[in-house]
């Protein structure tokens, strides 16, 4: 992980923590609502890769799939550069999560993630509601799905 004075203006505005842990907690939150032990914790890398795409958000917009498998069945394109994209932001997810556990929005047992408060809100800016909406369809898709693998 590079240092905040050795990333680029864009990487430190869009890739901070704090925006990063937003659409991770909307993931939880929403995880949370379908299964009560919280989210696996190799899943937690998936969802920035996911959501912060901007095609992938597009392509789930004005109502995601019901099923991922359905969605990645219509959208091809979205998985292009998935492995990719996966391993350029893992350690932002990484920071993220542990920008999360460090004040205390999420905790950690058994292997999963659950957000602290639930009722925590919701952010709904119209300019990020596409990648919040993303990350909550993300929740839906992975938490009907009881296997990791």
């Amino acid at each position: 992980m590079l240092n905040w004075n050795q990333r680029t203006p864009e990487t430190a505005a869009l890739l901070n923590p704090a925006f990063c842990g937003e659409v991770l907690l909307a993931f939880s939150q929403e995880y949370a609502q379908e299964d009560a032990r919280g989210v696996p914790f190799p899943l937690a890398f998936l969802v920035l890769p996911l959501a912060l795409n901007e095609r992938v958000c597009r392509a789930m917009h004005p109502k995601p799939p019901r099923y991922l498998h359905s969605f990645f069945k219509k959208q091809p394109d979205a998985r292009i550069g998935f492995a990719e994209r996966v391993r350029a932001y893992n350690s932002f997810s990484r920071e993220t999560i542990q920008f999360l556990g460090q004040r205390k929005l999420i905790e950690f047992a058994g292997g999963r993630i659950k957000p602290c408060d639930p009722s925590l809100p919701k952010n709904n800016r119209p300019d990020l509601a596409l990648h919040f909406k993303a990350a909550r369809a993300l929740a839906r898709w992975f938490a009907a799905h009881d296997d990791v693998a």
